[in-house]
């Protein structure tokens, strides 16, 4: 069962990821064209460290897979808590949740 600490944590993280995936989609279609395929940057929440990292995946030519994950270590780096969401983008400029089963990867 998780602690009230947890439980403010694991908020916080899915705020983050939450945040980053909201200026994610505010990027045009080229804009995101141009993203790495994976970028990491550490940042501190409530005292702990969070990595938080943005992929791009290609699906078709004309569609991509965009994540916001953010992953924090626990129990001495032997287990993860992880939340993860995306969005596909279409060449065309729409943007729509990306499906549970696109996440799985990064989960």
């Amino acid at each position: 069962m998780k602690t009230a600490s947890e439980k403010s944590i694991s908020g916080e993280m899915q705020s983050c990821a939450q945040k980053r995936l909201s200026e994610l989609r505010a990027l045009s279609f080229n804009e995101l064209s141009s993203l790495p395929e994976s970028e990491t940057r550490e940042i501190q929440l409530l005292g702990k460290r969070v990595q938080v990292t943005t992929y791009r995946a290609s699906e078709l030519p004309d569609q991509m897979l965009i994540v916001a994950q953010a992953v924090r270590e626990h129990w001495f780096g032997i287990m993860h808590r992880v939340y993860a969401v995306g969005f596909i983008a279409l060449s065309n400029g729409e943007k729509r949740d990306a499906p549970e089963e696109k996440l799985w990867d990064y989960t």
